[in-house]
């Protein structure tokens, strides 16, 4: 085991010494009557006979796999003095090229953009979104490379929104190739909400304005903003951008940005759906510390050309589930009534669904490779979402912890425990086992093997225990969570310390 571990670390030392060496431009430019993006990508300092580019298959956080490089052709290489180099493709994600000793290399492919989904590609006369796993390659062996990207824009394209560091004359800059395809980039017209907090840039990038009051988005997500670095005490990035496209389905998260396809939420005046496409735009949020850094250790460093499994997705999507409606409590734009509104409606979601009766909670997050897009007959009697068991397991965790500590403790210090140990600290993910032993450790000790059982077996979840805490309880006949009539103050006091006073 010990010569297996130093064989390892001198292997990771030389493959960051040559990617300290590696450099990487991307020049593009677009075709949109015809979806097209053209790629010029320029690698310096290389070394050896030969480079292999690779592409990805898949985006971190869109756990399906898309099969990107179907859509890249007219590849071509040459050195820098523009003399064409031999190149052989290397199964479907790589393009092996013969350097013949140049440090230099330019490589040229075309990207056919025109699907609709946050993690591919769609160029059309009116816009550009371009996530990075569907526009760049990479040079295998060299992914902690930095990069550059400069756009040549149409002229009937006026505005470029990403989460990416701006060089100017239209360029921006990634430290790696992680950051690069984690960072979209939107290009059309869109209107443009700019703003600071505590020193750093925002923006709300819109393409479909429709009257909206661009200040007051900007307020609130600041408020959410603010409730979120609270809860964590430390912010990872520089500049945030929220993207916000046209009507579709879906969003994805980002380290330094969110890109969402908008409903009516984000233009209707009821509060209900304000407040829904709220709770969406503070999840996409939130999931820059919980996914992005406090990760399962299976989801990083990527490995682009295949799925990436874990068990673990409950903790990086129905958290964040959790953490939704508490941040717009916290930033005050909801009340304590409803909060338990939310929770209650994760609950009738779960509790209508017969497959958490078949399929336990960490499968979910296993087979979401299988089951990204449930569409079979029988996905509702066989299959449970952890979008809708991960919040309730959440809440339930969050009062279990409580009690097991007289409300010292909270979900709140675990999510803080894992990010400062693991991702400030450790700068890597979490295992199973970790997870365990943190939420332990901030329990003071409790096992919370009731919590546990939630996720690892089909044992129902008892919500008269767990809501007791807090002197509530859930009326199925209405789905709503009641107070009980005669609470303690402690129980009080944790009900307050969640949902607020009234």
């Amino acid at each position: 085991m010990k010569r297996t571990w130093i064989f390892t670390l001198i292997l990771s030392i030389f493959a960051l010494s040559a990617a300290a060496k590696v450099n990487t431009a991307y020049q593009l430019s677009f075709d949109p009557e015809k979806h097209y993006v053209d790629v010029e990508m320029t690698v310096s300092g290389l070394e050896g006979p030969e480079a292999l580019l690779k592409m990805p298959v898949w985006a971190p956080g869109y756990y399906l796999i898309l099969n990107s490089p179907k859509h890249l052709s007219g590849f071509e290489t040459t050195d820098a003095q523009g003399n064409p180099l031999k190149w052989e493709r290397v199964g479907k994600t790589g393009w092996k090229v013969a350097t013949e000793g140049n440090s230099e290399i330019k490589a040229k492919y075309r990207i056919f953009a025109n699907r609709q989904s946050v993690g591919e590609a769609q160029v059309d006369e009116k816009k550009a979104f371009l996530p990075g796993n569907e526009i760049y390659l990479y040079v295998d062996g060299a992914k902690d490379a930095p990069a550059t990207v400069t756009l040549n824009l149409p002229q009937q394209w006026q505005t470029v929104s990403t989460g990416l560091k701006p060089e100017g004359d239209n360029t921006w800059s990634a430290t790696d190739y992680d950051l690069l395809v984690d960072s979209p980039i939107y290009i059309g017209n869109q209107a443009v909400k700019k703003f600071k907090l505590d020193g750093r840039d925002y923006e709300i990038a819109v393409a479909e304005v429709k009257d909206l009051d661009l200040d007051k988005y900007a307020d609130e997500m600041g408020a959410i903003v603010t409730a979120a670095s609270e809860l964590m005490g430390h912010v990872p990035y520089d500049r945030y951008a929220f993207i916000w496209m046209g009507r579709g389905g879906g969003g994805l998260e980002h380290i330094n940005s969110q890109a969402c396809f908008s409903d009516e939420g984000l233009y209707s005046p009821e509060r209900a759906d304000h407040q829904r496409w709220l709770r969406f735009a503070a999840h996409e949020y939130y999931h820059l510390y919980n996914v992005k850094c406090i990760r399962p250790f299976e989801l990083g460093p990527f490995d682009y050309d295949q799925e990436n499994y874990t068990d673990q997705l409950w903790v990086s999507e129905g958290l964040t589930c959790y953490y939704e409606g508490a941040l717009l409590q916290r930033a005050g734009l909801c009340t304590p009534e409803e909060l338990m509104d939310i929770w209650a409606g994760f609950i009738r979601g779960l509790e209508k669904t017969p497959g958490r009766n078949v399929q336990p909670l960490w499968a979910s997050s296993y087979d979401i490779w299988l089951n990204f897009f449930p569409s079979d007959g029988n996905s509702n009697d066989v299959l449970v979402s952890y979008y809708v068991k991960g919040p309730v397991v959440g809440a339930m965790m969050d009062l279990a912890i409580r009690d097991a500590t007289d409300n010292r403790r909270s979900l709140d210090d675990l999510m803080r425990l894992l990010y400062n140990r693991y991702y400030l600290e450790k700068g890597r993910g979490f295992t199973t086992p970790e997870f365990w032993e943190a939420a332990t450790e901030v329990a003071e000790g409790n096992p919370l093997q009731d919590i546990r059982d939630y996720v690892f077996t089909l044992k129902p979840i008892d919500y008269d225990k767990h809501l007791g805490v807090a002197g509530l309880r859930l009326d199925r006949d209405n789905w709503k969570l009641v107070e009980v009539a005669d609470a303690t103050p402690r129980q009080i006091k944790i009900r307050e310390s969640i949902f607020g006073k009234k």
